[in-house]
């Protein structure tokens, strides 16, 4: 298994990159403090680098020793973790200051992954990555303390919908069940990603339900928000909560976000589905990637053309499901 060689390179290196993707949300981050806290208690020199900042929501967690900016000066380390990234774009502008002769180890449980590192420990049937963290402190007999328990259990939380996405197993509730005995208070954490929104935040949700399209004869909804409605560095649990009034609608199979971008010539998309289609296979038509009942990319074109052409996507996939 691909988690005997990420212990290996663990117990035969010193010093460890930490980077995950753009669009930082709780798996990606929640993911790669709990992996940076293992690799500490390992006596490792760790250090976390991202493209993007620390999202607001998610404050509560950050830790400034180990979490440092895109442009910080750090010692060359030994091997570099890519965490929650099918592939190796998705680091943004963190795939720049990799030393490109260093181990690369991926961990990730996206089933688009493309298996681009040295070693690739791919679980797709695990519900977020912070589950895979997870096992690797049980696997080399770490012991957890509030810290790790509240990253983990903030990866696992967002990445599963609060416990409702069809991946969460009886593995990701017998692994809560351990963690949330480490002083968490899951009110507490639910309160800071979900119920901090500010009244900018409101008004981006008020705006955006204004774009609201749905075809009926093909079950989809979409929502279309442009520099006029909001910055493109919405933050994701936004993302979330404007999909998810998509995908509360009867009957509807298929629902995307569509994001301008400071560049007019490139727009983000989020996708989800109900479980019929395969929207891991649409997004890695424009070059992204995910699960099949969510996923993401960014389309290089004008955020008009990129909607008629996902949307001839999302046609020709549901065609082939109704033959």
């Amino acid at each position: 298994m691909s988690i005997k060689k990420v212990i290996q390179t663990i117990n035969k290196n010193k010093s460890f990159l930490i980077t995950s993707h753009v669009g930082l949300e709780g798996d990606a981050l929640g993911g790669a403090l709990g992996l940076a806290y293992l690799l500490k208690r390992k006596k490792k020199d760790v250090v976390i680098i991202n493209e993007d900042p620390v999202p607001r929501n998610y404050k509560f967690l950050d830790n400034k020793a180990l979490i440092k900016p895109l442009d910080a000066k750090i010692k060359r380390p030994d091997a570099a973790f890519i965490l929650d990234c099918s592939d190796f774009s998705r680091c943004g502008k963190v795939a720049n200051i990799i030393p490109k002769d260093i181990p690369l180890v991926v961990i990730d449980h996206h089933i688009s992954n493309l298996k681009f590192a040295d070693i690739n420990w791919v679980e797709s049937k695990s519900s977020s990555t912070g589950e895979m963290i997870y096992k690797l402190f049980k696997k080399m007999n770490v012991a957890f303390d509030r810290k790790s328990a509240l990253c983990l259990y903030t990866a696992m939380l967002t990445d599963t919908g609060s416990f409702r996405f069809s991946m969460t197993s009886s593995y990701t509730h017998a692994a809560v069940a351990e963690l949330i005995k480490f002083n968490i208070d899951a009110n507490k954490v639910y309160q800071h990603i979900y119920e901090s929104n500010s009244y900018e935040d409101m008004m981006i949700l008020r705006k955006s339900l204004n774009t609201l399209k749905v075809d009926t004869k093909y079950k989809i909804a979409w929502f279309k928000i442009n520099k006029d409605i909001a910055a493109p560095d919405i933050h994701s649990n936004q993302s979330e909560n404007i999909l998810d009034f998509a995908r509360s609608i009867k009957d509807v199979e298929v629902c995307f976000l569509l994001k301008s971008t400071t560049d007019k010539n490139r727009a983000r998309v989020n996708l989800r589905s109900k479980g019929k289609i395969d929207v891991s296979k649409i997004a890695h038509f424009f070059g992204g990637g995910g699960h099949k009942n969510a996923s993401g990319c960014t389309i290089r074109s004008t955020i008009g053309k990129a909607e008629k052409d996902l949307l001839r996507e999302i046609k020709k996939a549901i065609k082939k499901k109704i033959k």
